[in-house]
């Protein structure tokens, strides 16, 4: 469970039409990347909306500002970035922190 403050990076993706599948493989070994190399980040996910498949909705948790900021200047990011730009028609990143929690049932 997270606790209030925890910091999270997202995305917003639609993909180009046909390019969905080669946006979660360019995605999954991004993610796999971030995950092995130790840069700070949890566990990440990709979500893909069931009424509308060209969209996704990415999202992960982190240490800390600075981890984030250190991992958005790697070089990797920066390839994976301009990989995806061409299989996306957009792509909203934003970096988000928990303001609220629902209460678990016991």
């Amino acid at each position: 469970m997270y606790n209030l403050n925890q910091l999270f990076t997202s995305g917003i993706w639609v993909a180009r039409e046909g390019k969905e599948k080669d946006f979660v493989r360019e995605w999954e070994a991004f993610a796999n990347w971030s995950v092995r190399d130790k840069l700070g980040s949890g566990a990440p996910y990709l979500l893909q909306d069931i009424n509308n498949p060209r969209c996704f909705i990415s999202f992960g948790p982190w240490p800390d500002l600075a981890t984030i900021e250190r991992w958005r200047r790697t070089k990797e990011f920066q390839t994976f970035v301009k990989k995806v730009k061409d299989l996306c028609e957009k792509f909203d990143p934003s970096t988000m922190k928990v303001v609220a929690l629902g209460k678990e049932k016991k």
